[in-house]
């Protein structure tokens, strides 16, 4: 029988946080989910006790998340740049929101399909897992 798994998702988790879940429940696995409504999830990882900041995973089968700087282009290993999700799961856009979309969807890699700016901000880490460092508002 394997161990119970609770999933974390929808904001930045501390530390702090996943050291008492762990404390509390030793057996089970916490696993944070990361993305958004346009995007799906885009990155998953298990979280682990004595890590800070805590890593959000790295992403799920078929996506590929960027870290971009301004001008949209790759940030180096470790800079702090805009999170961009890419891959099936990404919408086409809003619907009725042409403003909008144009703004949070950008050509990707596809060309028929774009990706999503998700206005957040991270980076990698060394280890290859992203680490959030702010959420938009």
């Amino acid at each position: 029988m394997s161990a119970p798994t609770s999933p974390s998702g929808g904001a930045t988790v501390l530390a702090e946080l996943v050291d008492r879940f762990v404390r509390l429940l030793p057996h089970a696995e916490l696993v944070n989910a990361y993305g958004s409504t346009e995007s799906g999830t885009i990155v998953r990882g298990t979280l682990e006790s004595g890590v800070s900041p805590v890593p959000v995973g790295r992403p799920v089968s078929g996506t590929v998340v960027h870290i971009l700087d301004d001008d949209m282009e790759p940030c180096a290993h470790g800079e702090v740049g805009e999170i961009v999700a890419d891959g099936p799961g990404v919408a086409s856009g809003y619907l009725n929101d042409p403003r909008l979309t144009a703004e949070r969807f950008v050509p990707g890699s596809h060309p028929a399909r774009p990706m999503y700016r998700l206005g957040d901000r991270g980076r990698y880490l060394p280890d290859g897992r992203g680490r959030g460092s702010t959420r938009r508002s």
